[in-house]
């Protein structure tokens, strides 16, 4: 993003493309009721000098992303109207766009900034967004990984081949859009999609845990409490849509503990072929100063928030290994582990690594022995 936002007489941005990956999407339908702050440099006087102003913008949605050529820094993009959204928008074919992966076509010089800290990219003078290719796995991002340089300024990463665990495993308790462009990560009164679907709004909510560079003084590993994703959610089911239209929600409460424990052997099938990308970003806050009640100081706590969860190797390893087909949650009555009654039992131990492992090297016996 740094190429286009230097001296208009040094860059020429003509068949350059911006490479990023959504991390937010913050909607304002009105339009007038919120505002950002945004820094602009104009040339002032005879002598053309640089004098930078600040201005409330209002917007209809406002988006943070991570610049994959530029790895950790981040932009905002804002339209200005439902308008300017829409012809944003025409070519994702109402897709998620949450976690996922863009190009603009030569976008127009920018001299702005959210804030201090954030370039900003102005979609009404930019092309609509250029989904990248289905599943593409992007370059990981471990080594920019470290504390954040200053507060107010996101961070983003990319992890690939990551081992997690899921606990908690649940049906979120409030209410998600019926859409999927938001991948239903927040609640309904978040929501950032253009469109909706007919579709009944379920989605699953799951406790993350996953390893972390120890530049980020967070540990080891690390827990995101709550992540809800449509996109990870699908994931576990043969036909999610299907399950959520013939399953009621409370219903469906009562077998959660069933669906557990085939969630949590799909999870290990994955973490042995291919493992898991997590994307995500991070920042650093602000704190009152205790000995001051206006003065800030930057927090050295920061939260981890997650984008996406998915199959580092979905094409090639998961999406139609008949192995893991067979764990798939099915719609009821074609799965006899989906509706057979039982109860969490704490004094059984489990092992679904012994499953995948099983799995996996069924796979490679499959093709050493074509005629099997």
């Amino acid at each position: 993003m740094s190429f286009f936002s230097g001296p208009k007489s040094l860059n020429n941005t003509e068949g350059y493309m911006l490479h990023f990956v959504v991390l937010s999407c913050t909607t304002n339908p009105n339009s007038a009721h919120k505002t950002i702050q945004v820094t602009g440099a104009n040339a002032w006087g005879s002598a053309k000098r640089t004098k930078f102003a600040s201005t409330q913008v209002a917007y209809n949605r406002y988006w943070i992303c991570g610049d994959l050529a530029n790895p950790p820094e981040c932009f905002a993009v804002i339209t200005r109207s439902a308008v300017d959204t829409a012809k944003f928008l025409k070519l994702t074919n109402a897709d998620c766009f949450i976690g996922s992966e863009f190009y603009i076509f030569e976008p127009s010089h920018t001299d702005s900034s959210v804030g201090n800290t954030i370039l900003l990219c102005e979609a009404d003078r930019a092309k609509p967004l250029i989904p990248a290719r289905q599943y593409n796995r992007l370059c990981q991002t471990v080594s920019f990984m470290d504390e954040p340089r200053q507060s107010q300024t996101p961070n983003f990463f990319v992890l690939n081949k990551t081992t997690i665990e899921l606990s908690r495993v649940g049906i979120c308790p409030d209410t998600s859009c019926t859409g999927i462009q938001c991948d239903r990560q927040k609640s309904y009164k978040g929501c950032s999609c253009q469109f909706t679907s007919n579709t009944v709004s379920l989605v699953y909510t799951f406790d993350v845990t996953f390893h972390i560079p120890p530049e980020l003084r967070k540990g080891d590993d690390f827990k995101v409490q709550n992540y809800r994703s449509l996109r990870t959610t699908q994931l576990f089911f043969e036909d999610f849509d299907d399950h959520a239209t013939r399953v009621a929600p409370v219903e469906d409460g009562l077998s959660i503990f069933r669906h557990r424990e085939l969630i949590k052997k799909m999870v290990q099938f994955i973490n042995i072929n291919g493992g898991w990308t997590i994307i995500g970003w991070y920042q650093k806050g602000q704190i009152l100063d205790s000995t001051s009640d206006t003065e800030k100081i930057d927090n050295d706590h920061f939260h981890l928030h997650l984008v996406s969860v998915f199959p580092t190797d979905y094409v090639s390893n998961i999406q139609k290994n008949k192995h893991y087909k067979k764990l798939q949650i099915k719609r009821r009555g074609n799965n006899a582990s989906t509706v057979r009654e039982s109860t969490p039992n704490v004094g059984t131990n489990t092992s679904p690594a012994t499953d995948a492992h099983r799995g996996a090297s069924d796979d490679s016996s499959a093709a050493t022995n074509p005629g099997h």
